[in-house]
């Protein structure tokens, strides 16, 4: 398995956005934002502690 890696903010907006512009609202998931970021979903989780709530392979933002 792999070990998960820090990943700046900017970097995952980045990565948010362009996964939702190419894969819609439909197809929006953790591990599609992970592959477009070039980390792990782990990282993704770890990242988003503060910022949103994964709740089964989704994002949910909160202010």
């Amino acid at each position: 398995m792999a070990k998960p890696t820090g990943i700046e903010k900017s970097v995952l907006l980045t990565a948010v956005k362009q996964s939702l512009v190419e894969k819609g609202i439909e197809k929006f998931t953790l591990k599609v934002v992970a592959e477009q970021a070039g980390v792990t979903q782990g990282t993704i989780y770890l990242a988003c502690s503060k910022c949103c709530i994964p709740i089964k392979g989704e994002l949910l933002f909160y202010p």
